[in-house]
């Protein structure tokens, strides 16, 4: 039972961390600017990388958690412990919440910022088009 406790910790740091990253992504894209768009995305990118090992970690003492679950089930549910369990895994599941809500908000904010970056694009004619232009100005 210690040992399922003690995974129970291990997923909700990490889910911790988890969110930590998160929310400091969605500050980078907030104070991002225009002329740092290349460092902003290198920062984002080691983000993104990081995270990504603390995911994997995750996956593997979740199903290492699952499995001893699924040992000592009976147990689990015996035990004077099922409130204290509940209540760990809740938590748990609060911060996936959180973490699911935190990565939306950040897709909105990139795809805000894509939008202001493309109204802000100027849209250059052809080469034809401006050859065309540029003789009609020449007859006249």
């Amino acid at each position: 039972m210690k040992e399922l406790f003690r995974q129970l910790m291990e997923i909700d740091c990490i889910l911790e961390q988890i969110a930590t990253i998160t929310m400091n992504q969605m500050t980078v894209l907030l104070q991002s600017t225009q002329e740092g768009q290349d460092e902003v995305l290198s920062i984002l990118e080691e983000m993104v990388s990081y995270k990504d090992e603390l995911i994997t970690n995750l996956v593997e003492v979740e199903a290492l958690f699952d499995k001893r679950y699924a040992e000592q089930r009976e147990q689990v549910h015996a035990s004077k412990q099922i409130g204290e369990f509940k209540k760990c895994v809740s938590n748990i599941l609060e911060k996936r919440e959180r973490i699911q809500e935190l990565e939306r908000n950040n897709m909105m904010i990139l795809q805000s910022k894509r939008q202001e970056r493309e109204k802000r694009m100027e849209v250059h004619k052809g080469a034809q088009e401006v050859v065309k232009v540029y003789e009609k100005q020449q007859i006249k």
